[in-house]
C-alpha cells in the first residue's frame, strides 16, 4: 500500500511511496581496520532513481488507484542528505505482463500445491523482456 495518496483539486489521485534510507554501514572490512565490526556513518544521500525491486509495487499502487491514476511519486529520504522526489509514469503493458506472470505462478504451483523450481519463469515467453522493463 503506498505511504499516502495525494488528491489534487481537479480531483486526480498520486499514491505516495516513501523510502527511508539508513545512513549505516558496517566499518572496515578486514580484522585489522580500527572499525571492523562496528558500524559507521555512511550516507549516500537519496537515490535518484526508482530502484528495480520497488518498480512493481509503485506500478500496482497506480493500479489500485483506477484507470485515473496515471503516475504515482516515489520520495526517497536521506538521515543527513535530504531527499529526492520522483515521478514514475503508470506503465499499463507492464502491468498486463507482471498481472499475467503472477497468475501463472498461483495456477503453476499454487494451485497444483508444487514448489516452483530455481528460476521458475527463466524460460517462460517474454519474461526477460518483463524483467528488463522492470
Amino acid at each position: 500500500s503506498p505511504d499516502a495518496v495525494v488528491r489534487y483539486p481537479n480531483g486526480t489521485l498520486q499514491p505516495l511511496e516513501v523510502k527511508s534510507h539508513a545512513p549505516f554501514a558496517q566499518g572496515g572490512s578486514t580484522r585489522k581496520s580500527a572499525t571492523y565490526g562496528k558500524f559507521t556513518v555512511r550516507d549516500p544521500g537519496p537515490r535518484d532513481r526508482v530502484a528495480a525491486w520497488h518498480v512493481p509495487q509503485i506500478q500496482m499502487e497506480m493500479m489500485c488507484l483506477g484507470e485515473g491514476c496515471t503516475s504515482a511519486l516515489f520520495l526517497s529520504s536521506s538521515a543527513t542528505r535530504g531527499v529526492t522526489i520522483l515521478q514514475m509514469g503508470r506503465d499499463d503493458a507492464y502491468l498486463s505482463s507482471m498481472l499475467s506472470l503472477a497468475g501463472s505462478f498461483q495456477s503453476d504451483f499454487v494451485d497444483a500445491g508444487q514448489p516452483p523450481p530455481e528460476d521458475f519463469f527463466a524460460d517462460r515467453k517474454g519474461y526477460a523482456e518483463f524483467l528488463n522493463r522492470t
